[in-house]
């Protein structure tokens, strides 16, 4: 063997062998990406090597032509094997139609396809030409059908190629994803963007098109989708196989149906019965606990009377009052947790110093001395647009706890109220340096029947009922600081839904 034949030649000296070549060799990567072509192919494609790279064919070219082309790609980078196309229409630079026999062989690397060789010459059989162009017009007006149909479809669809490019599209998959990303979106925009790079992030789909393209119909599912905001979205996906005019798979075609509301209404409908349930639970129970430890009060009571032993009368009379304020006070709870779960929403504008001022005063009368005058009031927002009876029935609930758990270790209770704008909200904080919250019922607290300190009594509705008034008028209540101080943040929108 001489030493020429053992010479390890450069890629240079390849590229020159190639370029030499009067057939036209280009070479792509996954996905139909151009990485390389022969001096023939650029000439004829009118590209430098640096212009096509990446590329998954040039602007020129018939787009349903390339769709056979990626089409036959994704077959050799699935199988492993050649491909041989007597015929293919390749357009050149200046929009010439001209028909190659095309053979593409996969490049391997550690047992897999990590590339792909094509060597393209032209076709002289004239009858060859006129068999392949009359299949061509065929299969563009069967794409075209299909692209059509999708375009009007009311629902959101979505068309995509082997190699997961956007072929068409309906206004309602646009519309979709302007609300999934928060910014307009048109379906001009969308065409021919490849769509695992640039929304499957967003919307996963790329599962149930690989599916489709191995001739699975994957079963329908609901993917839960956070959008800019964190505003929760759930959409139902149903994806299936499109075929081409000679029945082969050539891609995949997306249903998407935004089932938010329904998921949602379904969640409230199991919260609501699990709240039915335990409802039933607790207010059986302390219902009849208060009725029946009065009515034995009064048995005992009647006995001593009878007995002429009156030196425990007082206590017990204390007692039987006692159960039965305990008893008022859950039936007026359950008088205002009905009308938070039906009373319509009614907008004014609410000053709320007073509001708070006019608590404090209502508190005094019902013997809490140091209510009046007991809040700090920080308020940058002086005025809220909202329904004035279920904040006032909030601010009351919030205050009420905040000086009925107080911490008896600290020299003063100390309650201060807090406002200022947030976006298009009003944030409203209400802090004590009382007991504060568990922080294993942190989680909890705004749940029916949860007490937040399992050191004072009560029947677990307030939180519940602040929670349900904030809701219904389109804002958010959470727990921002568990002790020390306790402090609740409420977020009212400038327009109460």
């Amino acid at each position: 063997m001489t030493d020429e034949q053992t010479t390890t030649h450069s890629a240079d000296w390849y590229e020159q062998i190639l370029d030499a070549m009067p057939d036209m060799v280009l070479v792509k990567g996954p996905k139909s990406r151009l990485l390389w072509a022969n001096r023939t192919f650029r000439e004829y494609y009118g590209l430098s090597n640096e212009e096509l790279r990446q590329l998954i064919d040039g602007k020129h070219s018939d787009p349903d032509d390339t769709l056979q082309y990626v089409k036959d790609d994704h077959r050799v980078f699935q199988t492993g094997l050649n491909i041989d196309i007597p015929a293919e229409p390749i357009t050149d630079a200046n929009g010439t139609v001209r028909y190659m026999h095309t053979i593409k062989s996969p490049i391997h690397a550690d047992g897999e396809v990590v590339r792909q060789v094509g060597v393209s010459r032209p076709v002289t059989d004239s009858a060859l030409i006129a068999q392949t162009s009359k299949k061509r017009t065929e299969s563009k007006e069967s794409t075209e059908s299909l692209r059509t149909l999708v375009r009007a479809m009311p629902s959101a669809v979505v068309m995509f190629d082997s190699a997961h490019r956007i072929l068409a599209c309906s206004e309602e998959f646009a519309r979709l994803l302007t609300t999934l990303l928060a910014q307009p979106i048109t379906i001009e925009e969308l065409l021919g963007q490849d769509y695992v790079n640039q929304l499957e992030a967003i919307l996963p789909l790329l599962s149930d098109i690989d599916a489709t393209m191995e001739g699975m119909q994957p079963p329908r599912r609901v993917e839960a989708i956070s959008s800019p905001g964190n505003v929760d979205s759930w959409i139902e996906i149903e994806s299936r196989p499109w075929h081409d005019a000679s029945g082969t798979i050539s891609g995949s075609v997306a249903v998407l149906y935004d089932v938010t509301q329904q998921h949602l209404a379904q969640k409230e409908l199991l919260q609501a019965n699990d709240e039915l349930s335990q409802f039933n639970y607790h207010v059986s129970h302390d219902l009849v606990s208060p009725i029946t430890s009065t009515r034995g009060l009064l048995s005992t009571i009647a006995e001593d009377i009878k007995d002429a032993e009156y030196e425990q009368l007082p206590e017990m009379i204390a007692m039987a009052e006692g159960q039965l304020l305990k008893l008022s006070n859950l039936v007026n709870d359950l008088m205002v947790l009905a009308r938070a779960d039906t009373a319509t929403v009614n907008a004014t504008e609410l000053d709320l110093a007073a509001m708070i001022h006019e608590i404090g005063a209502t508190q005094h009368l019902d013997n809490d001395p140091d209510s009046t005058n007991d809040v700090e009031l920080h308020l940058e927002v002086k005025t809220l647009n909202s329904d004035k009876t279920r904040i006032t029935q909030v601010m009351t609930n919030l205050l009420s706890n905040a000086r009925k758990f107080r911490d008896e270790s600290e020299a003063e209770p100390r309650i201060s109220v807090r406002s200022f704008k947030q976006g298009f909200c009003t944030v409203v904080e209400v802090s004590d340096n009382g007991l504060g919250i568990d922080n294993d019922l942190s989680h909890d607290v705004f749940t029916i029947f949860t007490r937040g300190s399992a050191q004072h009594s009560g029947h677990g509705l307030g939180l519940y009922i602040v929670k349900k008034h904030i809701d219904r008028v389109g804002g958010q209540v959470q727990i921002t600081n568990h002790r020390k101080p306790t402090t609740f943040s409420i977020s009212l929108p400038d327009k109460p839904q």
